[in-house]
């Protein structure tokens, strides 16, 4: 009986849902920025978003966003899924299973993660080429510390980020080899995705 006990609480840990992130959002409604750190334990890994992280949801190709409620459990896999796309530290596909992952552990309906993540993989190169491109320009997506209240109240992000493009500890993770945790995208099922397009980014 003890081993049952124990085999279902290392289960649960294993499959643990991603928590509710404490957020700013900004006048548009449509993005935000975490107050705190994004911790998500699950699968012997632990993926961390940086307090200060801007999201808007921009990864998750439009319409399949407006499955994703901008709030509650519906949005926590889409926060990690940004800050995959962003870090590019984990291939793309990695990226996209990851948030499949998350949306199921989450409790987001089956169909509806799958649908989602049907989007991703047919459309998701666009977010993730731009995501290049302004790495490559230094612009910043984690706001300084001492900025997270002036920045959740701007009305145009992007202007906004060019005061502090000497701060990103993001910039970290893409460095070296890939984090551990980028395995977790590489240890579930995933549904076959008709019409999924060849192209140089996977």
């Amino acid at each position: 009986m003890r081993l049952i006990a124990a085999a279902v609480v290392a289960f649960i840990s294993a499959c643990a849902s991603i928590p509710s992130p404490s957020v700013s959002t900004l006048p548009d409604g449509k993005s935000a920025i975490l107050n705190s750190p994004l911790v998500w334990s699950t699968g012997g890994e632990t993926i961390v978003v940086p307090r200060g992280f801007y999201t808007d949801y921009a990864s998750v190709p439009f319409p399949f966003k407006m499955l994703l409620p901008s709030q509650g459990r519906y949005s926590r896999a889409a926060i990690v899924h940004d800050y995959l796309y962003w870090t590019q530290a984990c291939t793309r596909k990695q990226a996209d299973a990851i948030l499949l992952r998350g949306m199921r552990e989450s409790g987001v309906d089956a169909l509806v993660a799958d649908a989602v993540y049907g989007g991703v993989r047919l459309g998701g190169w666009w977010a993730w080429k731009t995501n290049r491109k302004e790495r490559a320009s230094h612009l910043p997506k984690v706001v300084p510390p001492d900025n997270i209240r002036a920045a959740a109240e701007v009305n145009d992000f992007n202007k906004y980020r060019k005061t502090f493009t000497a701060f990103d500890p993001a910039d970290t993770d893409a460095a070296g080899s890939a984090p551990g945790y980028c395995s977790l995208g590489s240890s579930i099922t995933l549904p076959v995705v008709t019409g999924e397009a060849t192209d140089p980014v996977d």
